[in-house]
Order: structure tokens, then C-alpha cells, then sequence
């Protein structure tokens, strides 16, 4: 369904982006029949945006199927070894897609790599990242979300005994984070986000900081795994409306923030830091705006001058490539890297936040903040459909939304917004359900003026 007519088709975000990478699986699970195998090709019947490709289930696990040891897909083993063909599936489209959600700002791609290198040999985690991958399928594709329920509660099986004691192996912090994005992923299931692996995760990366005292030196992969959580809480803050957690943003603060003295052209530090850098300084405005120190002039302007001196002291390689216009409302911006997408998209997030910081005072002032948030939202929306090949763009793009959406009150921009935001939904399978509401409580307030 479109909203609006005149917007081209070439800037809306088409769904053909991800069809190479969406599975096209359909489960149907049969009494006492349960098989999983892919089908000749799409069905004949087109109704549906999504293409259907018929599977058959048989049980191939000898438990019963109230069992918890076996599985609809395959049983697994603590020890590396091959996956059935329907496993490998699912681990596939955790590394070809899923994992984009976590390794956007990491040139390494641990998550897609390293993690999923380390999940042939932990039980624990590859049940995270089936229990994850599968829930993503069920969100953009036809596939039945029953089989993530059960790696879910097969993975906390293992999981909660391991808790007992303070891990020293990254695959269990590494798990708590991808079962944190599940919990995001399962609200609209839910009804309401418990955040019980956000509070895991944070309570594990106090506990083995307090255990190994302050490190000198931390892995690529942990400051991955830290990175990836402390943007989960970042998320999290900006959803309710609270400051950051003072303890895993201070730690990674350690870790990145020496490099903000480094050389554009330093062998030691890759250009993608400057994205890391990025949703540190947006951590530092959410906690300078959600927390007790909001009215503090001196800590605004030198929040200030820290969003100008990132956006001076960039590589030029942030620049994007081409810019051009799509329409009378969004800007064409094309970037060369993920991080150079999320780097900007993080800048302008806090640019948003600073800006609607200064709505009070005067009229004039009010309405000229209002003005600029709008700008950087509708700039925010261009970027992330002028970049469908970084989808985590959209998810901050709608976070921006969520924040400031109720600001819009001509009917063309709300109609092209709410395009987006459901167009984000389906895509990414990201719940977009207070950007939503943000763009509803906007027409609703556009309709109560007209009828005054």
C-alpha cells in the first residue's frame, strides 16, 4: 500500500534488497511429522509479497517431541561438527544477514566471523545464534516461529548453569547479546521488553571487569561484544527515556577514547573507529539529556563542540560519494562502507537530540529548534534509503522517528514516514511500533487543529 504517489520508486526502500539474503522457508509443522526440506521453487500461487517455497518436516532426532534434547531441526553437540543441511540454513542467514545488526561499525565482522567460527564449538552459543537467525526468518519470511521458541529454551537450558560464576570465555557474553537483540525482536510477541539479557549482559561485563581488574588490553572480539552492548543499552535509554548505564559506557569509553587523538592516516587504527566514536559521543548527549545533568550549559556546549570537531576531523572518506536529490524531501547521500553510513547516522542522531535540547525559551528559538529536528530526521530517512545495503541505518533512522515524529504535521511528510517505518518493519523484522505511534499521535494532532 502506498501512502504517497509521487515519491519515485528508485528512493523507496525495495524489498528486492534482501530477497537474496531472506530464506525461503515455510515450516508446517504436522503431527508426529515433523521435516525440513527445501522445495523445488517458488509456488505458483503470488498473492503474497513474500515468495513461498514449500517445505516438507520429518522428525530427524530420535527424542520425543516433548523432549528438550532433541530437536526440530537437527541435535547439536558441544564438540565442532558438521550441521545438518537445515541447520546450516538457518547459521547461514545469521552470517550473511543477522549478524550486519551487530558488525556495522566493525570492518572485522566478528559477530559474522569470529563469533560464528566459535559457535561450531559452544553448544550454548550456537543455540543463541539458531535460536536469533530463526526468529529473524519468522519476521521477514515464511517461517514458523515455534523453531525459534525452541532454541531459545534450549539455549537458557544450558545457559543459566554457566551463570553461576563469573565466565572467562567470550562465547557466553556473546551469546547475551544476540539473545538481547531477540528480546528486542520478540516485543510485538511479548507485548513488552523485560531487557532480562541487557541487565545479563551488563551484570557479566561488570563482573569480569571487577574479577580481572581494569585491563590494559582487551581482545578485538570482547570490544566487539562490549560495543555491540553498550549500543543495545544506547537503544534502550533512548526507548525510555533514560540516561545511559554509567558502568559499561565508561568501559568502553576507555577503550575507544584514546583514539580520538589519532592520525587520519594511522596504521593503527582502523578509519571505522570514527564510527565507534560516533555512538560514544551520542552515548555522552543521551546521558547529558536524560540525565541530572540536563541543564548544565557548559556540559551542552561542550557537547557542541564535540559533534563539530567529529564532523571537522573525519577522514574524508566519510564523505559520501554522491549526493544528489530524490525528491523535494530527502536528500540522496550514498556512502562506500557500512561505518561510514552508521558514522553518519549516529552523528546526526545526536545532532537531533542536541537540537531538541534547545526547545525552550522564546518562541522564535522553539520554532527554530523544531525546524532543524525536522531536517535531521527527514536527512536521517534519506540516508538509510539511499543505503539499503547497511539495513541498521533504517532501525536508527526509525529510533529518530520515535524520538521526534510527532513533530511532523504536514500529511505528505507523515504518509512518506509511516511508509518507511513499516517498510523497516518488513525488511529488517525490526518492531517499529513507537515510531509508529510517534507518526499517529502527529495526525491525530494535525486533525484536532483542522477541526479548530
Amino acid at each position: 500500500m502506498a501512502y504517497c504517489h509521487d515519491v519515485p520508486d528508485a528512493y523507496v526502500l525495495g524489498e528486492n534488497v534482501f530477497n537474496n539474503q531472506r530464506s525461503a522457508l515455510k515450516l508446517t509443522a504436522q503431527p508426529n511429522n515433523v521435516v525440513l526440506a527445501l522445495g523445488e521453487g517458488p509456488s505458483k500461487d503470488t498473492g503474497s509479497e513474500k515468495q513461498d517455497y514449500p517445505l516438507h518436516l520429518e522428525d530427524r532426532s530420535s527424542g520425543t517431541a516433548g523432549d528438550p534434547s532433541s530437536s526440530p531441526l537437527g541435535s547439536l553437540s558441544s564438540q565442532p561438527q558438521p550441521f545438518t543441511e537445515e541447520e546450516a540454513l538457518v547459521f547461514r542467514h545469521f552470517v550473511d544477514t543477522v549478524s550486519k545488526f551487530f558488525d556495522f561499525c566493525d570492518p572485522k565482522q566478528h559477530f559474522g566471523r569470529d563469533v560464528a567460527q566459535k559457535a561450531r564449538a559452544s553448544s550454548t552459543l550456537c543455540t543463541a545464534i539458531l535460536a536469533l537467525s530463526a526468529r529473524h526468518l519468522s519476521r521477514v519470511a515464511e517461517f514458523d516461529g515455534l523453531v525459534a521458541d525452541f532454541y531459545y529454551q534450549k539455549c537458557l537450558q544450558q545457559l543459566i548453569p554457566m551463570l553461576s560464576d563469573v565466565p572467562s570465555d567470550d562465547s557466553i557474553l556473546s551469546a547475551l547479546v544476540i539473545l538481547r537483540l531477540l528480546e528486542e525482536l520478540d516485543v510485538p510477541l511479548t507485548g513488552h521488553d523485560s531487557q532480562s539479557h541487557l541487565f545479563g549482559t551488563q551484570a557479566i561485563i561488570k563482573a569480569q571487569e571487577d574479577s580481572n581488574g581494569r585491563q590494559n588490553t582487551v581482545s578485538d572480539l570482547l570490544r566487539a561484544v562490549r560495543m555491540a552492548a553498550l549500543r543495545q543499552d544506547l537503544y534502550m535509554a533512548l526507548t525510555k527515556r533514560r540516561a545511559m548505564q554509567v558502568d559499561i559506557l565508561n568501559l568502553v569509553r576507555a577503550v575507544h577514547e584514546p583514539s580520538r587523538t589519532f592520525a587520519h592516516d594511522s596504521a593503527q587504527h582502523h578509519e571505522a573507529e570514527w564510527a565507534n566514536l560516533a555512538v560514544l559521543h551520542c552515548c555522552d548527549v543521551v546521558q547529558f539529556v536524560f540525565g541530572s545533568d540536563h541543564h548544565n550549559a557548559l556540559t551542552f556546549g561542550r557537547l557542541t563542540d564535540a559533534h563539530g570537531h567529529w564532523r571537522d576531523s573525519r577522514p574524508a572518506s566519510f564523505e559520501p560519494f554522491y549526493t544528489g536529490t530524490t525528491t523535494a524531501i530527502f536528500a540522496d547521500e550514498r556512502y562506500l562502507s557500512d561505518w561510514h553510513v552508521m558514522g553518519a547516522m549516529y552523528h546526526l542522531l545526536a545532532a537531533l537530540l542536541l537540537a531538541a535540547h534547545t526547545v525552550s525559551g522564546s518562541e522564535t528559538r522553539t520554532t527554530v529548534a523544531e525546524e532543524r529536528t525536522r531536517e535531521i530526521v527527514l536527512r536521517m530517512v534519506g540516508i538509510a534509503g539511499a543505503n539499503p545495503q547497511t539495513p541498521p541505518a533504517m532501525l536508527v533512522a526509525s529510533m529518530a522517528i520515535s524520538i521526534h515524529g510527532s513533530h511532523f504535521k504536514e500529511l505528505r511528510e507523515q504518509h512518506i514516514l509511516h511508509r518507511f517505518v513499516e517498510q523497516t518493519e518488513r525488511t529488517t523484522g525490526w518492531p517499529t511500533r513507537s515510531a509508529r505511534q510517534a507518526l499517529h499521535k502527529s495526525s491525530n494532532d494535525v486533525r484536532t487543529a483542522t477541526t479548530h
